[in-house]
């Protein structure tokens, strides 16, 4: 098997692991807001998520180093739909702080954080369409 295969199915694994963390990471915000977690335990959380997201990245900066250009196009969109992720992320979480912080009412905290998670899940949804594309060329290299 060529080694740029294993390479992209490798990506492919991580890119899954990271939108899984940060999918975690707005779930574990929610079980805040709704006092199912006390407070220690989701920054205990979010911080062994927040490292294993740094980690995830080097190990796919690395990855992509040694992958070919065929499939240059394909990372560069999951990598802005990653993007798209994070800054969602931050509006959720920035949304979360002014609403624990009593600077917004409830009913404005779900309609803004139902939006985002609208708009993250169609970016999720994409990324996982992205990679499942990528391992279609793959099997169709193979054969």
């Amino acid at each position: 098997m060529p080694e740029h295969i294993n390479i992209v199915k490798k990506l492919c694994l991580k890119y899954e692991e990271k939108i899984s963390l940060i999918d975690e990471l707005i779930t574990l915000g929610d079980k805040l807001v709704e006092g199912s977690i006390k407070k220690r335990l989701y920054e205990q959380r979010i911080n062994t998520i927040r490292n294993d997201l740094v980690k995830l990245d080097m190990e796919i900066k690395e990855l992509k180093l040694m992958m070919k250009a065929k499939y240059a196009d394909v990372i560069n969109e999951l990598e802005a739909e990653l993007a798209k992720l994070f800054h969602i992320l931050e509006s959720i979480e920035n949304y979360r702080k002014q609403y624990l912080l009593k600077k917004i009412k409830k009913g404005v905290y779900d309609e803004l954080a139902i939006s985002n998670k609208k708009q993250f899940r169609k970016s999720y949804a994409k990324i996982l369409s992205l990679i499942k594309s990528l391992r279609e060329e793959l099997e169709e290299f193979r054969h």
